[in-house]
């Protein structure tokens, strides 16, 4: 089965084995038509940062977010950064943190200016 994670992250306690997914069979992903899903890129779940970890098969990180986890998981959705497409350090329009949100490629994305 596909392990979501460094083992730091833990050993998915509680996790049914038929939820273990890897990025690409996830159906939330996009493949790109130009590149694949090799350069797919993810928000972090808890704030407007690129996540650089995904763990437990089912949440997107950043670095800051995941050294910050045990803090980070535990506040409510309504105590989460919050922005508009002004103040968003990605400049997107993307559902309110505490949502898992796919950016797309990332070589599409710089291309066309991010």
């Amino acid at each position: 089965p596909f392990y979501g994670g460094r083992k730091r992250c833990g050993e998915n306690e509680g996790t049914d084995a038929k939820d273990l997914l890897c990025g690409v069979c996830n159906p939330a992903v996009q493949v790109c038509e130009e590149h694949g899903e090799k350069y797919v890129q993810w928000k972090c779940r808890y704030c407007c940062s690129l996540a650089v970890f995904f763990c437990w098969t089912t949440t997107h990180f950043c670095n800051t977010c995941h050294e910050n986890v045990s803090e980070v998981v535990r506040k409510p959705v309504e105590d989460l950064p919050k922005c508009t497409v002004a103040t968003c350090p990605l400049r997107i329009h993307h559902p309110p943190n505490g949502t898992e949100f796919l950016l797309g490629c990332g070589l599409c994305r710089k291309r066309n200016g991010f």
